[in-house]
């Protein structure tokens, strides 16, 4: 669950964050797209490693 609420709240970040990434240079709005991505990708397996933990207890 701890893992959906952070890529829940990166998503959130993410759509805050558009409005000023517009003003930024181009290498930077690349570094902060990729570091977004990443730990919603990071989010996402926590969440699932921790589901398949729950599911393997059971």
């Amino acid at each position: 669950m701890a893992g959906i609420y952070m890529g829940l709240f990166t998503y959130r970040v993410l759509q805050r964050k558009q409005k000023i990434e517009i003003s930024l240079p181009s290498p930077i709005k690349m570094l902060l797209t990729a570091n977004i991505i990443a730990v919603l990708f990071a989010g996402l397996l926590i969440s699932f490693l921790t589901l398949l933990y729950y599911l393997h207890i059971t």
